[in-house]
This record gives C-alpha cells, structure tokens and sequence, in this order.
C-alpha cells in the first residue's frame, strides 16, 4: 500500500512524519474525508474549500492548489489500484520547536491516505443511537472546522458502543443537538426537515449542504434550526450524513423508534 505525503508517492511502512511535527504533538491542523467512486473524489471543490476555510482559521496557509490536490488525489488511487475509495487528507502546521506557539516560518506537512470502500452506503443498516454525556463546545472555533483534536468524538462513540448502541448524539453546552460523533444529524417530520445550525457547534459537512439543497429543490420545507433531545424523538424519521456513508437512517434512540423507510429526498 502507498501514501502521499509532501509530494511523494510513498509505501507506508517507508513513510515517516518528524517527531516534532505539531500535527503529532499537538493536533495542530485539519482533515478531510472524502469518497472516489470510479477513480474520482467526489466533491472536491467542497473538501478543498472546506479544508481552507479551516486553515484561515488557524492562522497558516499552504502552497498546494486545488488543482495539484486533486491530482495527488487521482496519483494515489492509480498507485494503490483503487476505483472506489475512501481518501483521508491531512494537513498539519509542520514541525516547530517546543511549546504552544507556533513557528514564524510554516512549512505544512500534507498527506493522503486512501483505502478501498468495503460497504456501500445503502447497504448500512439503520442506527441505533444514544445521546452521549459529553459535549461539544459551540464557543471553540474548532467546532465548526475538521480540526485533528477528535477525542471528545471518539469518546463519545466507545461509550455509545460499549452500551450496544451505534453511535451517540453529541449535544453542546446549552443542551442543543449537533450531531453525531462523525456526521450530521437531521428530523423529518411530515414535509419538514430540519438539521441544527452551524452556530450551534455543527461543522459544515458537505452531505449536510447537499442534502439542504436537494430537499429545498424537492418542495420540502427545510429549516436550521435549534433541536432539543425531545424534538428529535418526536420526528418522524432521523438521518445521518457524511461523504463516506451518504445519508443512513436512523432505527432508534435510547429506545424511541423512527420511520426507516427509505429517505424520500433523492441527492444531487
């Protein structure tokens, strides 16, 4: 198997990151997670556009255009023999001397990685789901950006599975809906769908935006808006999104059951 990093094409186990990368020591930097579906990533100008938005927000930049992205892109699935895949990019600060503050001078370490799907979305049974005791904080910047510090998130889900349940709902601060711990959440009830929004602690995610879209373009009356626990369990149907599963439907949560026919709302 080989990776990308820095510009090379790479085998993994002849792959290394310095010791004193801040990506390492201190998750100081972002990620994207997207899908290839015949040899091409799908939305990359969404990722990339994502993926710089985030970098504004932490104060560096990087050389590496779009365009050269998403060549690397197509280089590692050719190299790796992939067609459908999941691709995971990472972009740190770089290495920088010991302490918080980061180094005058930025030199970003940039990686891909990508493995072969082993499921396609629709074959995904629908989810189980408890609220989880851990919260998001809506006031971080990093809330609403695919920071690396992914901890909480990754509490949250060994809590939830060790319960036997599929995944949590991560509530933030103030006791509003998110998410989940890797994808957004919306309630159908009726006509009317509705996801939380972005200031809530939500991060953007480039299902969630396509679905909004779609619904909207499909005569469905669709709202951002604040959601308790108790609104949830009152809708109709529950859905879960990322570029990796689609949408997924939701069986249940902490023991209240939902509609799981299939979503009406055709994506683009």
């Amino acid at each position: 198997m080989k990776l990308w990093i820095d510009g090379v094409l790479k085998d993994v186990d002849r792959a290394r990151i310095a010791p004193n990368d801040r990506g390492f020591l201190l998750a100081d930097g972002l990620f994207e997670t997207m899908r290839a579906v015949d040899g091409k990533v799908q939305f990359f100008h969404a990722h990339y556009r994502r993926l710089c938005e985030g970098i504004k927000v932490l104060g560096f930049y990087t050389e590496w255009t779009e365009d050269l992205l998403d060549e690397a892109c197509r280089d590692l699935l050719a190299a790796n023999d992939l067609v459908d895949a999941s691709l995971r990019l990472t972009v740190t600060r770089g290495t920088g001397p010991r302490g918080l503050l980061p180094p005058h001078d930025v030199a970003p370490t940039i990686m891909l990685t990508a493995f072969g799907m082993t499921h396609e979305p629709h074959t995904l049974p629908a989810a189980s789901l408890t609220v989880s005791d851990i919260r998001r904080n809506e006031g971080s910047p990093l809330s609403r950006i695919k920071a690396l510090g992914y901890l909480d998130n990754i509490m949250a889900l060994s809590a939830a599975r060790d319960a036997g349940f599929d995944d949590a709902v991560m509530l933030n601060n103030a006791g509003r809906v998110c998410s989940a711990t890797a994808a957004n959440i919306f309630a159908m009830t009726g006509q009317r769908l509705v996801t939380p929004p972005l200031e809530d602690g939500v991060l953007g995610g480039i299902t969630r935006a396509r679905l909004l879209k779609a619904a909207a373009g499909q005569g469905y009356d669709v709202v951002e808006e604040s959601l308790g626990v108790e609104q949830l369990k009152s809708a109709d149907s529950l859905y879960l999104t990322n570029s990796l599963i689609g949408i997924r439907l939701v069986a249940s949560l902490d023991g209240q059951g939902f509609d799981t026919a299939a979503c009406p709302i055709q994506l683009d």
